[in-house]
C-alpha cells in the first residue's frame, strides 16, 4: 500500500544522484515540468538537524517530508571483477559503467525503507542491480515513451503528476552518457581476439654525452615470444649500429629487454640525428601459432624517445 502525504508535501520528490550534473539538471527540469518539486538529497540531510546523520535517519526525514525518492543511476565509475574471483569467460571481467558507491548504497536503503515510493532511474550503459533487474528501474532517454513511463511510476508512488501540457515531452536533456572509450576497449583487459597475437613495442632513448643510446623492446602481446632479436633495415644499415644485440631466447608477456645502439650521423656528445624516423624491427617467433612479428621505433628528437608502431 502506498502512503500518500497531504498538501504540498505530496509534490516533493527527493533526488539522489552522482557526479553527472547534466543528468541531475535534466531530472530536476523534467520533474518541474510535470508539476513536482525536486529537492536535493543534501536538503534531506539538513532536515535531520544532525551534522553526520545515519542514512536511515535521512531516509526517514525524506519519506516524511516528500512523497517519493528518485535515485538517478549514471555510469560515473568504471568497475570489473578481479581476475582471481572470476571464470575465464566471466562477462564481469569486462569494464562496465557503474553508479557511485554512495548512490548504490542510498538506493538499497531507500528500497528497503519504502520500495513502493522509491523510483530507480538508469541512464547510459551501466551495470544494474543483480537483485532488482527491471522491477523498479526506468531506463531513461529522451523519448516520450520513457518520459511517460517515469511520470507513471511517480504517479503510482503517490505523486500528483500533471502531464496535461506538452512541456514534459522535451523538458530536460536525457541523452545517455557516451559509452566507455566511445565503444573501444577500456581497462586493463583487452578482448581475446586482440590478446592472442604476438606484439612488441619499441622505444629508442637517446643517450647523453658519450654514452650509447638505448633501445628497449617490450612484449605487449598475449603470448610469450621466442628467439627475439632486433634487426636494422637494409636502408638504414649505414646509419644505425646495434651493440650486444644477442638473441633473446624467451620474452614473456609484459617483459622487456634493452640493446645499446648509436647512429653514425652523429659523433659521441653531438646532437641527435636530424632523420626523425628509423626502424630497427624485431624478428621473433612464437610457439603457437608460429608467426613472425615486428615493430618499428619512431624517434622524436625533441624528447629523445620513441613509441613503437606496427611495421
Amino acid at each position: 500500500m502506498v502512503v500518500t502525504l497531504s498538501g504540498e508535501t505530496s509534490e516533493r520528490v527527493f533526488v539522489v544522484h552522482g557526479r553527472n550534473a547534466v543528468a541531475r539538471d535534466a531530472m530536476f527540469t523534467f520533474l518541474r515540468s510535470i508539476g513536482l518539486k525536486p529537492i536535493e538529497w543534501d536538503q534531506a540531510i539538513a532536515l535531520t538537524g544532525k551534522a553526520s546523520p545515519y542514512i536511515g535517519e535521512v531516509l526517514d526525514v525524506a519519506f516524511d517530508d516528500a512523497q517519493a525518492v528518485v535515485v538517478l543511476l549514471t555510469p560515473d565509475d568504471v568497475a570489473y571483477i578481479r581476475n582471481e574471483y572470476a571464470a575465464e569467460d566471466d562477462p564481469e571481467l569486462e569494464p562496465r559503467g557503474q553508479a557511485r558507491p554512495n548512490v548504490l548504497f542510498e538506493a538499497g536503503m531507500a528500497m528497503g525503507r519504502d520500495a513502493d515510493r522509491t523510483v530507480l532511474v538508469e541512464m547510459g550503459d551501466l551495470r544494474s542491480f543483480s537483485d532488482v533487474g527491471g522491477r523498479h528501474a526506468v531506463r531513461m532517454d529522451n523519448t516520450p515513451q520513457r518520459r511517460k513511463s517515469l511520470a507513471d511510476r511517480l504517479r503510482t508512488a503517490g505523486c500528483p503528476v500533471d502531464i496535461s501540457g506538452a512541456d514534459w515531452i522535451t523538458a530536460g536533456d536525457f541523452t545517455p552518457p557516451p559509452k566507455l572509450g566511445n565503444g573501444l576497449p577500456v581497462g586493463k583487459r583487452l578482448p581475446s581476439r586482440d590478446r592472442n597475437g604476438a606484439h612488441v613495442d619499441g622505444h629508442w632513448y637517446a643517450g647523453s654525452g658519450s654514452s650509447f643510446d638505448q633501445v628497449k623492446v617490450t612484449n605487449i602481446g598475449g603470448v610469450p615470444i621466442y628467439d627475439v632479436q632486433l634487426q636494422v633495415p637494409e636502408d638504414l644499415g649505414n646509419q644505425i649500429q646495434l651493440h650486444d644485440n644477442e638473441v633473446v631466447a624467451k620474452l614473456p608477456v609484459g617483459k622487456s629487454f634493452t640493446v645499446r645502439g648509436w647512429t653514425t650521423n652523429r659523433t659521441f656528445g653531438g646532437a641527435p640525428p636530424t632523420n626523425s624516423s628509423f626502424a630497427p624491427p624485431v624478428a621473433s617467433m612464437t610457439v603457437s601459432p608460429l608467426s613472425k612479428t615486428s615493430t618499428s621505433t619512431r624517434r622524436d628528437s625533441s624528447r629523445g624517445d620513441s613509441r613503437g608502431v606496427p611495421a
